[in-house]
């Protein structure tokens, strides 16, 4: 064996590339299982990565709880074997750093872990039994139902699991919780006195919507206002239907809280219903509110956006990064509301911001068209935009901007660094499907405009036609260009022709620095293939036409590469 592969820290970068993914394809943890099973030099790093983020807790080699009834029985325990048995869980429990419970964990084995638990921890100063068998763990996911939580399973399950080594905390509830669920849910986390930097709240939509007030039940609200006894909290993710005046006022105290997020379900986001007023006017705040909120993310019906995000100064008066999220279609909106003339003196900190908004309806005129300029006016003529460093906009239907529109959109942006207009592709409904019939009005003369007015620019992803437009000529006398630093330009989803010494020249040119790079961070990345190992069949390019373009424009990127470097 070669003496690099007996160094744990390059193995464990190279087995990271095989480490479990939500939307993999494949499980690759069978890849890492043999790789486990290969030699014992390959063995410790691949049990790292495959075990520290199980599918579930249960998959941890529990005894049976008739075994765990005859280890706890003074008379009958079998001391080697429960040794035995702790010692594997420990194992493998000090490879976990994310816990996730749910129904699975039956009662009868918890009960059984109750007991491991409360023997091993008699004393306050002792590290309770969990702790020792997850000395890593630092996150912990909860998934629960109503039911779990009024016969006290959730109360169980926090008690044991929720260690001091815990940071972050994921509390999920597929159906709204009762009157006094979620109180007795925030309740069993704040009585563990846990190390909490971050909770997440993922509760199911509302049985029915508030339509004529937004008073809620002395459960839900007290249940929020609970938090305010985990002053250590940094991030926080709250389901709108609980905010209402006390609970906000709740959340406005926790002093080191740098991140908020606010969202709507998307099952709730697909039905009308109205949003009152959820701060009072006449309800007075603490002096220091919100005193160190930096980012804020806000997910609700694009028409209620404004009403969330404007509900009280302390809210934006410190903001450095906005995202705002909606899955509901935009029908006639604009950005009108969200950004007033006065949006700036709301926003004085605003640097980064994310508009992330659904399609168009599907039977509008508009949605034919795509999304015009007209819709992000309001922004770009606001003083906002001209303090903006990094812009990202994502929508369900093309941009559909001329040149000279995305000039007027780079002179409004003059210290942009990051700009991402993105075109998701159709994953749901209510979104519009990408097709070819849709003409791109905008060719990379648009880039030639962000290069000029945007000399801080270090990346950029657009929607250009590529294919059927002619390859721009950059005179020199005309043209200065981005000499100091690289440029990242992300052109995965734009349509290109068989031009590609061309357009190699012309990218090479625009931007110079040998640092710069056509990335392909779109949605097709990771079906990539070298261009010039795309063989047709039959005198035909695979059927996938946007991976055939993806392919190109990374052939460019290795032309202009060896352009820039002669």
């Amino acid at each position: 064996m070669h003496p690099a592969l007996e160094v744990y820290d390059l193995l464990h970068l190279i087995f990271r590339f095989f480490s479990p993914l939500p939307d993999a394809e494949a499980d690759r943890r069978t890849i890492l299982l043999s790789c486990a099973l290969t030699c014992k030099a390959f063995s410790q790093v691949a049990l790292d990565i495959l075990w520290e983020c199980p599918q579930s807790i249960t998959v941890m080699p529990f005894a049976s709880p008739s075994q765990y009834e005859e280890f706890l029985n003074p008379g009958g325990r079998d001391l080697e074997a429960y040794s035995n048995h702790i010692e594997r869980l420990r194992f493998y429990g000090k490879r976990v750093q994310t816990l996730r419970i749910h129904s699975k964990l039956t009662r009868q084995l918890l009960e059984c872990l109750v007991r491991l638990q409360d023997t091993h921890s008699s004393s306050p100063d002792v590290p309770s039994f969990m702790a020792t068998i997850f000395p890593r763990a630092t996150t912990l996911d909860v998934i629960s139902s109503g039911l779990d939580i009024q016969t006290n399973l959730v109360t169980e399950r926090i008690r044991i699991f929720l260690s001091p080594t815990i940071k972050q905390l994921f509390l999920r509830c597929p159906a709204w919780p009762g009157q006094h669920d979620l109180e007795i849910l925030l309740g069993s986390v704040v009585n563990t006195k846990p190390h909490l930097t971050s909770i997440n709240l993922h509760l199911g939509p509302s049985p029915s919507p508030k339509t004529d007030n937004h008073s809620l039940s002395p459960g839900l609200s007290a249940g929020v206002s609970q938090l305010l006894q985990l002053p250590d909290l940094e991030i926080l993710d709250l389901p709108l239907q609980l905010l209402d005046q006390s609970s906000f006022i709740a959340i406005s105290g926790l002093y080191h809280l740098k991140q908020l997020r606010l969202a709507h379900p998307t099952e709730m986001q697909s039905k009308f219903f109205n949003l009152p007023s959820l701060i009072s006017d006449r309800i007075s705040f603490p002096e220091n509110s919100f005193p160190n909120l930096q980012d804020l993310t806000i997910d609700t019906q694009f028409v209620h956006l404004d009403d969330v995000l404007y509900m009280h100064p302390a809210l934006t008066s410190h903001i450095t990064h906005l995202s705002l999220y909606s899955v509901s279609p935009l029908g006639s909106n604009t950005l009108k509301d969200l950004f007033p003339p006065l949006a700036s003196a709301a926003l004085p900190c605003l640097t980064h911001l994310t508009l992330g908004v659904g399609s168009l309806l599907l039977t509008s005129d508009s949605a034919k068209d795509g999304v015009t300029l007209r819709f992000l006016e309001p922004l770009l003529t606001s003083p906002l935009a001209t303090h903006l460093t990094n812009l990202r906009f994502r929508h369900g239907a093309p941009l559909n901007v001329t040149d000279e529109e995305y000039d007027t959109i780079a002179r409004s942006l003059p210290n942009i660094e990051t700009l991402h207009f993105e075109v998701p592709v159709n994953r749901g409904p209510r979104m519009v499907q990408i097709t070819r019939r849709r003409c791109i009005r905008s060719s990379l003369a648009a880039l030639i405009s962000f290069a000029l007015h945007c000399q801080k620019l270090r990346a950029i992803a657009l929607t250009v036609d590529a294919e059927t437009q002619p390859v721009p000529e950059l005179l020199d006398d005309e043209f200065t260009a981005i000499e100091t630093h690289a440029v990242d330009v992300d052109m995965s989803i734009s349509p290109v022709g068989d031009n590609l010494q061309d357009l190699a020249t012309f990218f090479a040119k625009l931007f110079p620095d040998r640092r710069s790079q056509l990335t392909s961070s779109g949605y097709y990345a990771k079906r990539l293939r070298p261009f010039k190992e795309m063989v047709e069949v039959n005198g035909v390019l695979p059927a996938d036409v946007a991976a055939v373009h993806s392919g190109r424009w990374k052939y460019v990127d290795e032309l202009a590469r060896q352009i820039r470097g002669s």
